[in-house]
């Protein structure tokens, strides 16, 4: 059985699946750093609202310890979250921020027992605190939009340049692959657009606190180009996708056709080639599934199932070979 071009064909696919633009693993920032960056400007507006209000319990003359207790045990909370972000860990920094709910729900009632019927100064000591802050806190949450930013950037970069890398690749194996060219390059074409439209409503948003700023028509234009390019890029794997498929899939039915006639030809010696007929077929039907997918414009699905058909015909083909050896 001529199983080598098959499995040097099906190579390529595999390739793709590799090397291709699905992995992020080498971006730095991840969405949980992201995520802290906007949690950490919220941690610091109730921080300054606990300060607040244990200095008015201090100058009512009364015991501020638990206060403080629960202060300090919700910037030490903050601090693990931080790491969980570092570590891009999603169990731990969720587990964290429902502990850091729970001091705070703590610190408010221990307050209004300190308090007493002295809401209204309470209240107006932690909005005092909070308008001399203004400036800090609002940095902060520029920060973060700031972070998230760099963060797409990154992204962008980076499928840009697995992009081209795969695409050079598969026009090495001499595919034809000036409409993925051509598509990248209109991709390309769309990141400084993409930056300034970042910058405009970062920029325009700079007075708006955390979740305040998605309504805005700057952010709303920011949507429309972001969900424009990540269309587009699903258009280019499908593109890559579809011209390794229009090769792969007719070498692959070719290749399955002449080992038929090779079981058929051993057959006719009288040699016992059930099993392998059998699995042939169902190797077989693999590829069908996957020309039904490719057809119907399900190119990674067609993808998948013809790594499952290189996989199968790789143990046919170790099979074979082990037993020509017994015979």
């Amino acid at each position: 059985m001529d199983t080598k071009m098959l499995s040097l064909s099906l190579m390529v696919v595999a390739m793709l699946v590799a090397t291709g633009i699905a992995t992020a693993q080498e971006i730095t920032i991840n969405k949980l750093q992201v995520k802290y960056k906007y949690d950490y400007a919220v941690i610091e507006e109730y921080r300054i609202g606990m300060e607040a209000i244990i200095s008015y319990v201090e100058d009512l003359g009364r015991n501020s310890s638990a206060l403080m207790n629960y202060k300090n045990q919700f910037t030490a909370l903050a601090t693990e979250l931080k790491a969980a972000a570092d570590d891009n860990d999603a169990i731990a920094y969720n587990a964290t921020i429902e502990e850091m709910k729970t001091v705070v729900a703590n610190f408010r009632q221990e307050a209004r027992n300190q308090v007493g019927n002295n809401t209204e100064e309470a209240r107006t000591r932690i909005e005092a605190a909070l308008e001399a802050n203004e400036d800090y806190l609002y940095g902060l949450v520029t920060e973060a939009r700031e972070f998230h930013k760099e963060r797409n950037t990154q992204i962008f970069d980076y499928y840009d340049v697995k992009a081209g890398e795969v695409i050079n690749k598969l026009e090495a194996q001499g595919y034809n692959m000036s409409e993925a060219k051509a598509k990248l390059s209109e991709i390309e074409g769309k990141r400084e657009s993409f930056i300034d439209v970042m910058n405009t409503t970062i920029q325009a948003c700079s007075n708006k606190w955390v979740g305040e700023c998605k309504e805005t028509p700057e952010a709303e234009n920011y949507f429309e180009l972001r969900d424009e390019i990540i269309k587009d890029f699903k258009e280019l794997r499908d593109l890559i996708l579809k011209t390794v498929l229009d090769i792969v899939i007719p070498k692959a039915e070719d290749v399955l056709s002449r080992a038929e006639d090779v079981l058929s030809k051993a057959e006719t010696k009288g040699i016992d080639v059930t099993v392998e007929k059998a699995k042939l077929d169902a190797i077989k039907s693999l590829v069908n599934d996957a020309k039904t997918k490719y057809e119907q414009g399900a190119y990674k699905e067609a993808i998948d199932l013809l790594k499952s058909a290189r996989d199968s015909f790789r143990e046919l083909k170790e099979e074979v070979k082990a037993r020509r050896g017994k015979t």
